[in-house]
C-alpha cells in the first residue's frame, strides 16, 4: 500500500546486493501495479543484466515496452523470450503468440501470419493462435 516506500527498501537491498536481479524484479512488479511502464522497463532492464536466466525477464520487458508503444523493442524482447531455454514450452508458445501480435500491431501482418503458422505447426491445439490467424487471413482478403 506504500509503493514508494517499498521501492526505496528494494533499492537498498539492490545496493547491498548489486549482482542480484531479485530486488529489481520486485521494483518492476511495484511499477506494474501502479502502471508506470517506463520505470517498470528500467527496473526490468536492471534485472536482465544481472540474471543468469533471462527468458521471463525479457518476456516481461517486452510486454512493458509494448505498453509504452515501443514495438521494435517489444518485438526484439519477445523474439528472445520465445526461444529462451529457461522458459517452459507453454511460456515459449505464449511468447510466440505475443510476438505475432506485436508484428501485427507494428503493421506487419504477413510476419504475424508466419509466426502463427509456425506456432500452430508445433501446437495445433493453441486455439487463440488459430483464431488470430483466421482473423488476419480474413482481413488480408
Amino acid at each position: 500500500r506504500e509503493p514508494e516506500r517499498a521501492i526505496r527498501e528494494y533499492a537498498a537491498v539492490a545496493a547491498y546486493q548489486p549482482d542480484d536481479p531479485w530486488p529489481h524484479q520486485q521494483i518492476a512488479a511495484i511499477y506494474e501495479g501502479i502502471e508506470n511502464w517506463t520505470l517498470r522497463s528500467v527496473a526490468l532492464q536492471e534485472a536482465l543484466v544481472r540474471s543468469p536466466v533471462k527468458g521471463m525477464i525479457a518476456y516481461q520487458l517486452a510486454l512493458s515496452e509494448w505498453k509504452l508503444g515501443h514495438l521494435g523493442n517489444a518485438i526484439q524482447g519477445m523474439e528472445f523470450a520465445s526461444g529462451a531455454p529457461d522458459l517452459s514450452r507453454d511460456e515459449q508458445l505464449n511468447a510466440r503468440f505475443f510476438l505475432a501480435g506485436f508484428h501485427s500491431d507494428n503493421g506487419h501482418p504477413e510476419i504475424a501470419v508466419r509466426v502463427l503458422r509456425a506456432l500452430l505447426a508445433e501446437e495445433p491445439s493453441f486455439a487463440p493462435a488459430r483464431a488470430f490467424l483466421e482473423r488476419l487471413e480474413r482481413n488480408k482478403q
